[in-house]
């Protein structure tokens, strides 16, 4: 199965968008772009997989043939329409959040005791400083690969391990 934002919103997730602001107690307040967001991202994936399937031909690889997959990209869809414009975590009893991504490092709408003093985020092997934030991907979090597709998953692994164990103990976000 090939993962894309309108495979994966079908799930437990959900898209929201990039954060406008900091966070305001346990409020988000997204962005008003994820429909492009999700254009672009969805345009990008469909161009990845279309450069390794020419790579795996033109090199003469043995490698199974994956079902078309089903694509979104260049127009939108309609959850991105419905997405809400905030989100109380809170409210929604949202204990967790993981923010994967660091390619654009636009770190504007943590809040001051997330971050270090010069504005990196603050955080041990992607545990925030944080209760309840983790980070995911970026470079040199833990391991040499941390931000690329192959050795992203080795601290995935390890914050499924920390969320997980932290559920069982009762732990709950900070306010």
């Amino acid at each position: 199965m090939v993962c894309t934002i309108s495979t994966c919103a079908g799930w437990s997730g959900r898209g929201s968008g990039r954060p406008a602001d900091r966070v305001d107690g346990t409020v988000v307040t997204f962005a008003a772009n994820l429909d492009r967001t999700f254009v672009d991202a969805e345009g990008a994936a469909l161009r990845f997989r279309v450069a390794v399937d020419d790579y795996v031909r033109r090199k003469g690889l043995d490698a199974p043939e994956e079902a078309t997959a089903r694509t979104s990209a260049g127009r939108s869809v309609p959850w991105i329409r419905s997405a809400s414009r905030s989100l109380d975590l809170r409210g929604q009893r949202i204990s967790a959040v993981i923010w994967a991504t660091d390619f654009r490092a636009d770190r504007s709408w943590l809040p001051p005791q997330a971050v270090t003093e010069s504005g990196d985020p603050d955080h041990a092997r992607g545990v925030a400083a944080l209760p309840g934030l983790y980070f995911l991907g970026l470079k040199w979090m833990h391991r040499r690969s941390s931000h690329t597709i192959d050795g992203i998953g080795f601290d995935a692994d390890f914050l499924a391990g920390h969320i997980s164990a932290r559920h069982v103990d009762g732990e709950r976000m900070a306010a």
